[in-house]
Order: structure tokens, then sequence, then C-alpha cells
């Protein structure tokens, strides 16, 4: 017997017919398959749907959605996958990282052993799998546990929780780092979860997205205290990427790349 899904996976998506097909044979490999998927087309030009279809064919224990977001841009088709799910928890995951046979598991049972965890979050070692980087973002969630130091490839909401802090918005947040938001508002509902084992391997062809803010923003970022966070978000950090064109659909065009 198929178990009842707990966790729904959203997998946002646009021209990646290159990775989703090795994306979503490490997700048929996973050990807890209380999992369903929800993948969204972001209006994509190549045979992305088609690898994808390809990867979870002998997959039938696995329930799957695919659907359509005309929107450009990964936040909207994040709202719309999100919006699907009905499932106890919700994840973003991305088509170009692989995860590791262990990352339902290890984000459910973060997320069980302690109903006041609004979120587990997996560390991205890279595609090299770095085990150094890996470990210095583990020290960093020691020190600052009220921050986010996983990208949206490897969140896992308390759907709940999630919908409390009203979920993703391009009203409230139009812009790059909507990751980041999130767990802001998150932390807001319950306290983020951590484990040095929970990882992802995100592929780095995309180069270093930390530079869609600056040196200072993050160092400020890590200084400044929780109740500032809406204060750094809403009054410092959003008018600064507004000012930079750094809106969600610079993820999709490239543009976050640049100071």
């Amino acid at each position: 017997m198929t178990a009842e899904p707990l966790v729904t996976l959203v997998i946002a998506y646009y021209n990646e017919e290159d990775f989703i097909g090795p994306m979503l044979a490490a997700l048929c490999a996973q050990t807890d398959r209380r999992f369903g998927i929800i993948l969204v087309d972001n209006m994509s030009s190549d045979d992305s749907t088609a690898r994808a279809r390809e990867a979870l064919a002998g997959a039938s224990d696995i329930p799957v959605q695919f659907v359509t977001e005309a929107r450009q841009g990964q936040l909207f088709a994040l709202m719309r996958g999100t919006s699907l799910a009905t499932t106890k928890y919700v994840a973003t995951l991305d088509a170009d990282t692989i995860y590791p046979a262990r990352f339902v598991a290890r984000a459910l049972a973060l997320l069980e052993a302690d109903p006041a965890v609004s979120a587990a979050l997996a560390f991205n070692m890279g595609e090299d799998r770095n085990r150094t980087a890996g470990g210095a973002k583990w020290l960093w969630s020691r020190i600052w546990p009220d921050l986010c130091h996983a990208g949206g490839a490897g969140h896992c909401y308390r759907r709940d929780m999630f919908a409390a802090a009203g979920g993703f918005d391009d009203a409230r947040w139009p812009f790059v780092l909507f990751d980041h938001e999130m767990a802001h508002r998150m932390r807001g509902q319950g306290r983020l979860a951590y484990a040095e084992d929970h990882v992802v391997y995100a592929s780095e062809r995309r180069g270093d997205n930390a530079r869609s803010w600056n040196r200072a923003e993050r160092a400020l970022y890590k200084l400044v205290p929780r109740r500032g966070m809406d204060w750094f978000f809403y009054r410092f950090l959003g008018p600064r990427l507004a000012a930079r064109g750094l809106n969600a659909v610079a993820l999709r065009e490239g543009r976050w790349r640049q100071e």
C-alpha cells in the first residue's frame, strides 16, 4: 500500500531539459516515499516537460501533478504550486539540484520532532559536494539560528504556518531573495530547524547568487536583531533591490548577477 503523502514537493522550472531528469531520478530514489510532486512549467520553450515525464514514468507510487504558470518568474510559479498543496508540509525544490536519498526523510524528521518548528532548511553543499562549505553553514546556523542559511532549493515548510505567514506574495516581496524573506516570515511562526547532514547539491551553473545582495547588505542581515527584520527587508533591502531592478523576473533573465 502506498503511504499517504505528508509533504508536497513543488518544483518550478523554466528550460531545464538538461537538469530536470537527474533531479527527478534522485527524488524517485528517496528512502521516505511519503511525498507527492507538483511540477510547475513557467512557459518553457524546450523539452523540460518531456524529460520530466520520462524520469517519472516508473514511479507509479508517487502522486504527480503537472501545471503551467504563464506569469514569468520563479516566484509566480512557486505561488501557483504551493497554492495547490494540501499536505501537512510543502517544500520548494529546484530543477537543477540533486537531492540525497534521505532528503525527504531528514526534512520530515526535523518537522515531526517538534511542532514549534515552522520550517526545515537544507544546506547547499554545491555540485562538488563541498563538506567544508556545508560545515561553515552549519556553524553559521548555530551562531545565527534565526536567520536563513539555505537557499529555496532546500526549504520545507509546515503548511498551516506557511499559510498563516501569507505564503509567497509578489505584492509584499516582488524581488529576488524571496526565499530569505519567506524564511523571515516563517520565523515569526516558529523556529527554523537545521541539521548538519540535511543538505542538497545545487548546480553552480548560474554562478554566485549572493551577488544579488552586496557584502554590506549581507553583513547587516546578520547583525540586525530579529525584532528589526521587518525594517531590514521592507524598508531597507527591498527599496535597494528595487533601485537595482532586481525583481523576481531577474532570476529568469540572469540580472541578479550584476552588482
